[in-house]
C-alpha cells in the first residue's frame, strides 16, 4: 500500500481531510487496525469439493472452479 492509498484509507476511516504527509504516527496504529479489518473482510474463501457435491454440482466442479477464479479476480 502506497502513501496515497494509505491517505485515502485514513479518510475513509474517519481521520478527516489529510494529505499523505499529514497522517500522524499515533493515528497510524488506528489506521493499521482499520486496514486489517477491511482486508480481512475481503479474504477469499472458495468452496470445497464436498460443498460443491452437496449442492448437487458434482459434474460441474470445473465450471464452479472457473467461476470462482473469475469472481476472485474481479473482487481482489
Amino acid at each position: 500500500m502506497n502513501n496515497t492509498q494509505l491517505a485515502a484509507l485514513a479518510h475513509r476511516a474517519g481521520f478527516g481531510e489529510r494529505t499523505e504527509n499529514q497522517i500522524h504516527i499515533e493515528e497510524f496504529v488506528k489506521l493499521k487496525k482499520f486496514a486489517e479489518m477491511v482486508l480481512a473482510q475481503r479474504a477469499w474463501t472458495g468452496l470445497t469439493d464436498e460443498e460443491i457435491e452437496q449442492m448437487g454440482l458434482t459434474n460441474y466442479i470445473k465450471v464452479v472452479r472457473e467461476t470462482e477464479a473469475k469472481l476472485k479476480e474481479k473482487n481482489t
